[in-house]
Order: C-alpha cells, then sequence, then structure tokens
C-alpha cells in the first residue's frame, strides 16, 4: 500500500489523507472500508517476524497511524 509507505516515511497524515482522497473516487462513502484495510494490514504486520531487510513493525505502526486519521478526519 503506497498510501503505508508515505506514513512510513514521515509524510504528514493530512497529506496522505488528501492524496488517498484524490485517488479514491467515492472516499466519502467508502470511509469505513478504507479504515478497515490499515487495520487489518497492521494486524497481519504485527503478527511477523522481523529481520535484517523486512520490519514489519514500522509497517503495522504506519497502518495503524492511517486507520485513526481516515476515522478522525472531519469533513
Amino acid at each position: 500500500m503506497q498510501i503505508v509507505n508515505e506514513l512510513s516515511k514521515e509524510t504528514e497524515a493530512d497529506d496522505v489523507l488528501l492524496h488517498l482522497m484524490d485517488n479514491c473516487v467515492n472516499y466519502t462513502q467508502t470511509k469505513g472500508l478504507l479504515a478497515k484495510m490499515p487495520d487489518d494490514l497492521a494486524e497481519k504486520r504485527g503478527s511477523l517476524k522481523t529481520t535484517k531487510t523486512f520490519q514489519p513493525d514500522s509497517e503495522a505502526s504506519a497502518a495503524r497511524v492511517l486507520a485513526e486519521a481516515i476515522r478522525n478526519q472531519r469533513l
């Protein structure tokens, strides 16, 4: 998920949400589903083992931030 990668690289959550809104035609109608997707990703990544080249904890953290940002966004 490119949007999660943006958060991993310290991009502001508001900017990431703007990118998501630009790329999702029915953003307001699908906001609940769009919040659930990073939640699911965080759950899956959180259970994986960290290696030298794979950092699932940072992806899981960024996905949680995205999910909360979507839920808390006021339109």
